[in-house]
């Protein structure tokens, strides 16, 4: 069994545990369909159209007033 230095890192709150390096490839074909069908959703919802017609920056607030998105779900999705 590891010990807590192999496997946690202390993030000054604590342990969390850490990514294994060797471990990175087969974690992106784990989570690569979800990324992808995030992406999916956002092209057929015209997401990135609505962004490129903001014409620079914009905040989460503006981007879910501008598609009709709830607030709280676009500032949490915005930041994943």
């Amino acid at each position: 069994m590891p010990h807590l230095q192999e496997c946690c890192i202390e993030n000054g709150m604590g342990y969390s545990l850490q990514s294994d390096p060797a471990a990175d490839p087969i974690m992106e074909i784990i989570t690569g369909s979800s990324k992808f069908k995030i992406l999916s959703h956002a092209l057929e919802m015209g997401l990135f159209d609505e962004l490129e017609a903001m014409n620079g920056p914009a905040t989460s607030a503006a981007v879910a007033k501008r598609c009709g998105f709830d607030q709280d779900i676009t500032e949490r999705s915005s930041t994943c």
